[in-house]
């Protein structure tokens, strides 16, 4: 990433019927992003973010019958262009930030649901194939839209 700044705020996208028929192994309809730092703004407190998927019925969340629901997840991120989610959750890096435009890339980035089976939870990842690399692109967004899923 040319720009050494944390992005900070919401990003949101929700995608038309259009773009996931075009990208069928997609598998988020909507997705935001929220970063925010527990202290305010303090420039060297941890950076945290906030994702939410609304999983599409396509590609591998519809094949775990995950199509429809709501997924999230929470993380850090420990250098400008890198961010993750502890215990193995996957990482994902910020390839582009700029003119209100967010662009990342994962090849495994978990988010999850509880009231799974017996209580556990139920996880997927924004990925969209096992070792390769999906990008997203997010528009910079009211706070509104990461808190109103």
């Amino acid at each position: 990433m040319a720009n050494d700044t944390f992005p900070m705020g919401c990003y949101a996208r929700d995608y038309s019927a259009e773009h996931l028929t075009a990208h069928p192994a997609q598998v988020a309809e909507r997705l935001r992003l929220n970063f925010y730092r527990l202290d305010g703004s303090a420039p060297d407190s941890l950076l945290y973010f906030d994702v939410s998927a609304l999983m599409a019925n396509q590609g591998h969340a519809a094949h775990d019958g995950l199509g429809g629901e709501v997924m999230t997840e929470t993380g850090f991120c420990n250098r400008p262009s890198g961010c993750g989610v502890e215990a193995d959750g996957g990482t994902f890096e910020i390839t582009r930030l700029a003119d209100g435009v967010l662009e990342i890339r994962t090849s495994h980035l978990r988010v999850g649901m509880n009231g799974g089976i017996d209580g556990e939870g139920v996880y997927s990842s924004l990925g969209e194939t096992y070792n390769e690399y999906t990008t997203y692109r997010l528009f910079a967004a009211q706070p509104e839209a990461c808190s109103e899923f």
